[in-house]
């Protein structure tokens, strides 16, 4: 079985999101509108024999609000229609009259949560697709902040496993990693000069047939002693040790010509304004790590500070 990827975007998760609730929104409603005359039915018929249960029971139910009013709310009578159909201690039998009486509390305590539902369902649908992008935005921004400003992991739905921030030890003699910002405008100023820049093909050529090689290499290397990956964690997929969390790369925020510590200055150094600003996740943890020198704390997952993707079999004091 292969698996298609297509682009997707929130105008494709709304029309989802309509697609799957609408039928759900339909069968609730029309489960309720039967539910409610069942209900109603049974409650006058209870209703007219008050005096029967006062006798029998020893239950007034005109003293429970909710029976008077035939509507749930705070489970009182639900739990004591409950506790006289399956409670003994009064040498009470299970008759139909203390059954149709827990039967009802039942159907109120139902259509109290059916009409929670289908009132979550209707204002789902009744969003507009601007509204919708809204609240997909809080959404995020929310997990965003608690997996930067708390610390904490987002658990996706099962296999995919969860996600969490990790802080990683840099082991030298490893990968150096790039420093795209600073090799971007290095490569810019290189051109603007008019030199040769760098090529790995025309080196490794110039390498075999022994000639001397003019080509300057643009590329800056980061020179950091830990780094910071968004790792994905007890994923149940096959072969899951090829999949990986990816962050979305979307600088749009910073065409405006601002920089990293202009957005913190406008933010005041606070977190949770970082975190809401337009701008992928990473952009936001790299932005919070400047506002905060103590918020790498939150991002040590191990004694070794390694990264998830370490093999197993070389990772030591795992926790």
């Amino acid at each position: 079985m292969s698996i298609k990827e297509i682009p997707t975007n929130f105008r494709v998760y709304y029309k989802a999101m309509r697609t799957a609730i609408q039928p759900k929104y339909e069968k609730a409603v029309d489960s309720y509108e039967k539910l409610l005359v069942d209900e109603k039915a049974l409650y006058e018929d209870i209703k007219s024999k008050l005096d029967i249960y006062k006798a029998n029971y020893n239950v007034k139910l005109t003293d429970y609000e909710e029976f008077i009013y035939n509507r749930y709310s705070t489970g009182e009578f639900y739990a004591h229609a409950k506790g006289l159909f399956v409670n003994k201690k009064n040498n009470y039998k299970a008759t139909t009259s203390l059954y149709n009486l827990y039967k009802l509390a039942k159907q109120q305590k139902e259509l109290h949560d059916t009409k929670h539902q289908i009132d979550v369902w209707e204002k789902m649908l009744d969003l507009t697709i601007d509204e919708y992008k809204g609240v997909l935005e809080k959404f995020y921004n929310e997990v965003t902040r608690q997996l930067i400003v708390e610390g904490k992991g987002y658990v996706f739905e099962q296999p995919l496993g969860w996600i969490c921030i990790n802080r990683c030890k840099v082991v030298q003699g490893k990968r150096r990693l790039l420093d795209f910002k600073a090799t971007r405008e290095n490569k810019a100023k290189l051109v603007s000069e008019g030199k040769r820049l760098w090529n790995k093909e025309e080196a490794a050529y110039a390498t075999q047939v022994g000639i001397d090689y003019q080509g300057v290499d643009y590329r800056i290397f980061k020179n950091e002693e830990y780094v910071y990956e968004f790792a994905l964690i007890n994923c149940r997929i096959v072969k899951e040790e090829k999949m990986e969390f990816k962050v979305t790369d979307s600088h749009r925020l910073f065409n405006t010509g601002k920089t990293e510590e202009d957005f913190i200055a406008e933010c005041n150094g606070d977190l949770n304004k970082i975190c809401s600003l337009k701008c992928n996740p990473r952009r936001k943890l790299f932005m919070c790590l400047k506002a905060n020198d103590i918020l790498y704390l939150n991002f040590i997952r191990n004694e070794g500070q390694q990264s998830v993707k370490t093999p197993k079999a070389n990772r030591k004091n795992r926790q």
